[in-house]
């Protein structure tokens, strides 16, 4: 007994490990949320990055808008926002948010922490490169879509 909860426990740890997503608030299903406005750097980072989501989002049957610097209020009920590191055009580390217009401001509703931590998370920005990577981030983030 005590080895099958040992091998298990090191299953548990090992698993925990590999997970690429540090935090993982998925959104809640809303029916209106239809059309979303991304929030870009004058110089983003990784240029492919946010058509990629834009992509992802699509595929989910999302449309959006891309704006530079600020989002206007009066026609975006949706923000989505990232902060974003980047090596060799792949993403190392981001941070997306996605928030909701309520009365003057935005208050999050969903947030998805992802880090390339895994030899085969590495393997796979490799050979699916930015739309892969930002497939799984947005499936994680919209998983009741």
């Amino acid at each position: 007994m005590k080895k099958l909860t040992l091998a298990m426990l090191g299953v548990l740890v090992v698993s925990a490990c590999t997970n690429n997503f540090a935090t993982i608030t998925p959104i809640e299903k809303r029916d209106n949320l239809n059309h979303i406005c991304i929030k870009e750097a004058k110089k983003p980072r990784l240029p492919s990055f946010v058509p990629s989501i834009v992509n992802s989002l699509k595929n989910k049957g999302i449309t959006s808008q891309v704006y530079v610097n600020s989002i206007p209020k009066e026609s975006c009920k949706y923000m989505l926002n990232y902060a974003i590191n980047t090596r060799n055009d792949v993403v190392l580390r981001t941070t997306i948010r996605v928030q909701e217009l309520e009365g003057d401001d935005y208050t999050k509703i969903g947030e998805v922490v992802y880090k390339q931590r895994s030899a085969e998370e590495q393997a796979l920005s490799k050979s699916q490169g930015v739309q892969g990577q930002a497939d799984r981030i947005v499936a994680e983030l919209f998983k009741n879509y």
